[in-house]
This record gives C-alpha cells, sequence and structure tokens, in this order.
C-alpha cells in the first residue's frame, strides 16, 4: 500500500503523527544550541612564553629557537612560524589537514615540558592553545567608577570575576587594563660594592625570608596540634629588617643598602572607555554552551553586581548573542514567511482540491520541524551541526 494511500484511508493516524512530529521539533528547536560561527577545527596551534625584561635578540636566542627545535619532532606538521618581542616568543605551528588537534596538543605539551626546566629563569610557564573559534569571547564589558584605578582593578579580581566565573557555560573570564600593585626593592649599587655584597644576595636573602614553613606537630592528651613558622611578609616595615650577612663578617638590614616602595607596576596596557579609565571584562564560553543562554547570565548577573556595587558603571562593548539573536529571529520569520506563500501558491495556481492534497500542504511546513529532530539529534550524539541562513549557527 502507498504512503499516499494509507494517509487518506487513515486520517487518524497521519494526523497523530503530523502532532508527533509538531511536538518533537518544538521540543528539539528549544535545545538547539545557538553560536555565531559553526563547528571549526582549523589544524594551527600557538605556544606562547613570556620572558619578562628581556629584547626581541634574547628572546629568539634563549626561549623561541628551544621551541621550536622541541616542536619540529611533532608528527604530521606542515610549517612552524614564530615571533620574537620584547618579553615574548610566540610560535605557530601548522599541522596537516585532518590532524586529530586534541593529540596534537598533547604531543606538543609533551615537548615543551621536555625542555621547560631548559628555558631561562624568569620565564613564565608555556601557554598552548588550539585555534578554535570558541576562543572568540561572547562578550566584552568595561567597567569604571569615580574612584582609583587600583581599588577598581581589586574590586574586578575579588567580586565581579569569581561570580561571572561560577555561571554555568563560563569558561574564562579575563581582565585587561587597572594598576596593580608591587612591593618595589630599589638597592644603592654604591652601598652593596661599599659593603661587599652582590644583588644575588639580595635577591637570595628576600627569597628565603618570604616563606611559610610546616614546622611538624605536637600531641597534647588526645590532641594534635599542626605547627607552621610564619614567614611571609606583612608590611613594608618588615622587609627593611631582612637581615644581610655581610662577606667579611657581620649584619647589616636591607633598609641600609636599598629603598623599599609600595607602589604599582609599571603601566602597560591602558584601556578607556568614554574617555575615562576602565577595565575591560571579556567573558569566552564552554565549546559546548548555548552563546545566547551564557551571554544572558552574563548580563543578569553584571545587572546583579551593579546594585550590590553602586559605585561601577558597565558599558557592554561586545554582545554576539544580539546579532545571533537577530539572525535567528530572521531566520524563523523567513521559514514562517516561506511556508505560507507555499501553501498559497499550492492552493492558487496548483488547484488542489482534495483533503489529500489539502494535508500535503502542511508538509512543507513540517520539513523545519523535521531538520530541527535531526539537528538536535546531531548535537546529541557530537557530530558537526548544520548552520542555518544568516550568518549563524543553529545546534
Amino acid at each position: 500500500m502507498k504512503i499516499s494511500a494509507m494517509a487518506i484511508k487513515r486520517p487518524v493516524t497521519t494526523a497523530m503523527c503530523v502532532l508527533i512530529v509538531i511536538i518533537l521539533g518544538a521540543v528539539s528547536f528549544g535545545g538547539l544550541g545557538l553560536d555565531l560561527l559553526p563547528d571549526i577545527s582549523f589544524p594551527m596551534a600557538v605556544v606562547s612564553v613570556s620572558y619578562s625584561g628581556a629584547g626581541p635578540m634574547e628572546v629568539e636566542s634563549l626561549v623561541t629557537r628551544p621551541l621550536e627545535s622541541v616542536l619540529s619532532t611533532v608528527s604530521n606538521i606542515k610549517s612552524i612560524h614564530s615571533v620574537s618581542g620584547e618579553g615574548n616568543a610566540t610560535v605557530m605551528v601548522e599541522f596537516a589537514s585532518g590532524t586529530d588537534m586534541d593529540f596534537a596538543a598533547l604531543d606538543m605539551r609533551e615537548k615543551v615540558d621536555m625542555i621547560k626546566g631548559m628555558l631561562p629563569e624568569g620565564t613564565g610557564a608555556p601557554l598552548i592553545l588550539k585555534m578554535d573559534p570558541n576562543m572568540i569571547p561572547i562578550v566584552e564589558m568595561a567597567i569604571t567608577n569615580d574612584g582609583d584605578l587600583a581599588s577598581l582593578k581589586s574590586l574586578v579580581d575579588d567580586n565581579v570575576v569569581p561570580r561571572i566565573e561560577r555561571l554555568e557555560g563560563v569558561a574564562v573570564v579575563d581582565i585587561y587594563g587597572g594598576r596593580e600593585r608591587e612591593i618595589r626593592v630599589g638597592v644603592y649599587p654604591e652601598r652593596l660594592q661599599g659593603y661587599g655584597l652582590t644583588l644575588a644576595h639580595i635577591v637570595q636573602a628576600v627569597r628565603l625570608e618570604n616563606l611559610n614553613l610546616p614546622g611538624g606537630s605536637v600531641d597534647d592528651g588526645n590532641k594534635r596540634y599542626i605547627l607552621r613558622t610564619t614567614g611571609e611578609f606583612q608590611s613594608v616595615e618588615e622587609i627593611g629588617e631582612i637581615p644581610i650577612a655581610l662577606p667579611a663578617g657581620g649584619v647589616i638590614m636591607l633598609r641600609e643598602v636599598a629603598d623599599i616602595e609600595d607602589t604599582f607596576k609599571e603601566t602597560t596596557t591602558v584601556m578607556t572607555a568614554n574617555g575615562r579609565n576602565s577595565i575591560d571584562l571579556s567573558v569566552r564560553k564552554e565549546s559546548t554552551a548555548n552563546s545566547v543562554q551564557v551571554a544572558r547570565r552574563v548580563n543578569a548577573e553584571m545587572e546583579r553586581i551593579k546594585k550590590d556595587f553602586p559605585g561601577i558603571e558597565v558599558k557592554t562593548i561586545v554582545d554576539t548573542s544580539v546579532f545571533i539573536q537577530k539572525t535567528i529571529d530572521n531566520v524563523t520569520e523567513m521559514a514562517v514567511m516561506g511556508g505560507l506563500l507555499a501553501i498559497a501558491v499550492l492552493y492558487l495556481f496548483l488547484n488542489f482540491r482534495s483533503a489529500h492534497n489539502r494535508r500535503g500542504d502542511t508538509h512543507i511546513t513540517n520539513s523545519h520541524l523535521y531538520s530541527y529532530v535531526l539537528q538536535r539529534a546531531d548535537a546529541e550524539h557530537g557530530l558537526p551541526r548544520r548552520p542555518c541562513a544568516g550568518g549563524g549557527n543553529a545546534g
């Protein structure tokens, strides 16, 4: 029996099947993930290492070249490019098409760990990143206040960032700008020379004093107390009282050969919003999270933060969820309009008079619902998402 004949003879069964598809399509549509870009995997990874205070030549010879040498042993490499700048080395590795980037990044991390101990003292931990569209921030905000940037940065670090990071779907929260506190020890070279000391003696003395160490335990009856020696500095005055042993004998205090200041690090990045100094807050989502839902949670939490801290002002710079939502709304409008026009064409121009054919008109509109069910199934099984019209991506 043909499907068309069965649909005519069993209208109730046909109606129930269509109703089931409509319900499944509506439910699946509500659960589809929404992203600005499709799920793309680029065969490229980046290794970045900071080396504060070093020039480009020193960075190239001491950091970049060892990295290039060890990374060249990773399999499936197509090309390696590097950039050596002031205080930073960046090595970009391009792999052959089809390479499993999760395994490639793991292999790169193992190779870099082999030479980590050979890098100069003072270099930061190597940062290995895969090129992923999900690295693009979904929300960027500028935070300002009427006070100084140091207090604003402390407030953002201690109160804003932790609350945003706890939200479902948020992967990383980065902040830029502001001023960071620094304890600066300015040594007098002539005084060091007069005492027969070097800068290495000062560095070693400060490093050994600023420590909290375990002190074992003491038993008192049925109780045991854990002991520790507290040596971390609590004030600038304590740093000035560090004893320095002289090579010729005797002891002097650090304040006798150096000035200790409680100040701020040198400003290298300045963020402004509407002509005022600000702190930029950038939010990146998890790879499987819904961009629109995550952005809404972030915006809602920021509204609560502004109520808890009335002195701050927050301005949204970038919110990709707005563009995504407009694209989805446009796609939905076009889908409804297309379905209505298709039904109108069938009625007005093809003149389908039978009840069977009139029921068939709904199949065009129902086909959209079929596609939502398939997209949701793909998402549940980790298959690539199907792009939707208008530049967005559903499912």
